[in-house]
């Protein structure tokens, strides 16, 4: 197969090719086969393994050296990839806009990094009902009830990408229902890395801006 560079995190070894008719395929460095390592906009001829990621990948010399309009990308061929600065609070927020996005992947720091911003909220407000509305910290307070209610549906839809991450259905949250069992299995998939290859719910995340 023919494709070119769309992007390559040199600090992660990975990268995603784009062919002609708009099909995007992640890579590892491990699998490119030149002296130098792999830069945006090179034209490339490769295999596909078993599971859709590019393997065997060398310079295509004989390539030519533009695009045309209709094989062009129509993302502007990312790959700045702006996850990499991405503040703790950042990834937060994240989760907070894509809160009825149930479809797409979310990695690791996504999730967890919501996860660790909605407890710390969650904390301070319990604090802040137990100091203003004479609420006990063992007891629901008014705060953290508005709190909670907000972050309901981004909570749902995140854990649900997360899940995507790994191959598996949003569904599989329902496993909450079954007492510890399911949550210890949960746990287990949430800190589960993604797979590097794009699967059924969309390319590898790290590779999106």
């Amino acid at each position: 197969m023919r494709g070119h560079i769309l992007g390559f995190h040199s600090n992660e070894g990975t990268g995603l090719i784009t062919t002609q008719d708009g099909s995007r395929y992640t890579f590892t460095l491990t699998e490119w086969r030149e002296k130098n390592e792999p830069y945006k906009g090179q034209f490339v001829d490769f295999e596909l393994n078993a599971t859709g990621q590019a393997i065997d990948i060398y310079l295509a010399y004989d390539a030519q050296p533009t695009l045309t309009t209709a094989s062009a990308p129509n993302d502007n061929a990312l790959i700045t990839h702006p996850r990499l600065n991405y503040s703790m609070w950042a990834w937060f927020m994240r989760g907070i806009e894509n809160y009825i996005n149930f479809s797409g992947r979310a990695e690791r720091r996504e999730y967890w990094y919501f996860v660790l911003f909605s407890m710390l909220i969650s904390i301070g407000l319990m604090i802040l009902d137990a100091l203003f509305f004479r609420f006990s910290l063992e007891n629901i307070g008014f705060l953290y009830i508005l709190f909670s209610i907000f972050c309901f549906l981004p909570s749902i839809s995140i854990s649900a990408r997360r899940l995507h991450d790994i191959g598996k259905s949003g569904w599989w949250q329902l496993l909450l229902f079954i007492p510890l069992i399911g949550a210890i299995i949960l746990l287990i998939w949430f800190c589960t890395k993604g797979q590097e290859a794009s699967n059924a719910y969309g390319p590898e995340p790290r590779l999106l801006p």
